[in-house]
């Protein structure tokens, strides 16, 4: 079922505001929320004229999305508003919910939050709409326009709904005053990385502890403040640079947090973003890092799929956030340190890393463990359009389902296309396309135990005629070989560029006219050091470029 939530905002005022004087509202989603369960959103704010007289929030959604709480927080104030139902509709339910800067105490200047508490049943994807009207007192209004589509008076924010695969997954849960700590005493390699998952509720403070140094030479607190916001509860002067993140409660989040020895820095990515960097005052070639996750407050705490690993390269977060979503995956240049799955107790001690626990146990895991999402390329063809999607997984899946949009929200089967072993790239045309129309394509994956990914959605249509379709590199990550594949759809002037992360040639495998019809180029990066590497194709009227991962 697919939800569309329309979230609009009405602003009175009792004196004209001109466009600049109003800040544009920030939204804040989670990344995954579990099929069946509660999850928040955060609109924050900020005031930018003190004469505002009321603000009134107005939510619609579909019947499987409900509100059970509204929380305004403005300055250290913290309290639950009304929220009333507006209207019934056949297609879902409309509420109001207003507050008076005024009466609430909102500063001019100062950022303001509305915490939103939802339950939903949705079985894929959640569509979110929003946007800010200013209703001044002369009737005259103002709205904050979609600059990135002029014709949408709404801005839209997905959130991807899964179900809990059929294995019977595990995850550690911390109690009250509990705590599990890993020690990591010989990693000589240069970059060390700790990435997990974590879900927490009510915690407000501190849950991971970092002790650098075998004497605690640094420590660093990460934690979560009373506005669901990731920050940190030690004396700042580390931080280089930070980016406000927002972490829902009940919901899980995966943490990538890579140490750098020679530029004596760390690296913190929240589902796949950078959101801050530390300046690590003292790091020797094989000091001890203790992590220590604790639970201070009597809130909710688990953790899942904890693993330490190091590597002499930087930049492998990429790698690491694409195999995120899976229980076990190998990058070649990436070297394990421990890795902890939770199906037990951790022993008090393993293999290069030392152990310590106080009130834990295992619980039943609902984290977004599954398999990896084909990766879709869509090319408009005269008539159709074709599709073909990389399975970098051959593993588990049963079907794939091909659904296609004009709208981007309801989708329809187009065709089934069964799996088939051992076979990594699939493709299909779908004629019924008009080529005036926007088309809006994906791939549902259902896999043998019952769990669905999803591609990422491609949208094609007049205007976006494409003169090659590009698939993603094959093997990737790969040593030291892979295939670059292109299939022209007339013939055309081609060039195949490598560059390097930073831009920089690195070479031009192709230069040339090409017929149409398939190739492919091989890529040998022996001569090359690992790392992250860009192709671009360009051709008179179209150019695209991928990242590929070279992996020694």
């Amino acid at each position: 079922m697919k939800i569309i939530f329309y979230i609009m905002l009405v602003i009175s005022t009792l004196s004209n505001l001109k466009a600049q004087e109003v800040t544009s509202i920030l939204l804040y989603t989670p990344k995954f929320v579990y099929q069946s369960s509660t999850f928040e959103v955060a609109f924050v704010s900020e005031l930018t004229s003190d004469s505002v007289k009321s603000i009134e929030y107005l939510f619609g959604f579909d019947k499987s999305v409900k509100i059970t709480e509204v929380n305004l927080s403005s300055g250290n104030s913290y309290e639950k508003i009304n929220f009333l139902k507006k209207s019934v509709t056949s297609d879902g339910d409309w509420y109001s919910v207003k507050i008076s800067p005024f009466e609430q105490k909102i500063l001019k200047g100062a950022p303001f939050q509305i915490l939103v508490k939802l339950s939903t049943n949705a079985e894929e994807r959640l569509q979110l709409f929003y946007s800010l009207n200013v209703v001044h007192l002369s009737g005259k209004q103002y709205r904050i326009k979609n600059k990135e589509n002029n014709s949408s008076d709404y801005f839209t924010e997905s959130i991807n709904i899964y179900r809990q695969t059929k294995k019977n997954n595990k995850s550690l849960q911390i109690g009250k005053d509990g705590f599990f700590e890993v020690a990591s005493t010989e990693h000589s390699r240069n970059i060390i990385y700790c990435d997990f998952w974590m879900k927490s509720v009510d915690i407000k403070r501190t849950f991971l502890s970092l002790n650098i140094g075998d004497y605690k030479i640094q420590t660093i607190k990460l934690g979560v403040n009373e506005n669901r916001f990731f920050t940190f509860f030690d004396d700042l002067k580390h931080l280089q640079f930070y980016k406000k993140s927002f972490l829902s409660n009940g919901v899980w989040n995966h943490l990538i947090l890579e140490f750098d020895k020679s530029n004596k820095s760390l690296k913190y990515y929240l589902n796949g973003e950078l959101v801050a960097i530390s300046n690590l005052s003292s790091f020797l070639n094989n000091e001890k890092i203790s992590f220590k996750f604790s639970n201070k407050n009597g809130g909710s705490l688990k953790i899942d799929n904890l693993r330490l690993t190091e590597s002499n390269l930087s930049d492998l977060y990429l790698a690491i956030s694409k195999g995120k979503n899976r229980e076990f995956f190998k990058v070649d240049s990436l070297f394990n340190i421990a890795q902890f799955n939770f199906e037990e107790l951790p022993k008090p001690s393993a293999e290069n890393v030392k152990i310590g626990l106080e009130n834990v146990n295992i619980v039943k895991s609902d984290s977004p463990i599954f398999p990896v999402a084909p990766e879709l390329d869509v090319t408009l063809l005269n008539g159709g359009c074709r599709l073909e999607w990389l399975s970098s997984e051959n593993e588990g899946i049963n079907t794939f389902i091909i659904e296609k949009s004009f709208s981007g929200v309801d989708y329809q089967q187009v065709s089934i296309v069964p799996f088939v072993d051992k076979v990594f790239q699939y493709s299909f045309i779908d004629n019924s396309s008009d080529e005036a129309s926007t088309v809006y394509y994906r791939i549902k994956q259902i896999n043998r135990d019952g769990s669905v990914v999803f591609s990422s959605t491609n949208k094609i249509g007049k205007g976006n005629f494409k003169t090659f379709s590009l698939l993603p590199n094959y093997p990737n990550p790969f040593n030291p070989k892979t295939l670059i594949r292109i299939s022209v759809l007339e013939n055309i002037q081609v060039q195949i560029m490598i560059y390097s992360l930073e831009g920089k040639e690195v070479q031009k495998l192709y230069d040339g006219e090409l017929n149409k019809g398939e190739h492919q180029f091989e890529f040998d990066g022996s001569q090359l050091p690992s790392g992250i590497y860009l192709y671009t194709i360009t051709t008179p009227f179209y150019s695209q470029t991928r990242k590929m991962i070279l992996a020694k």
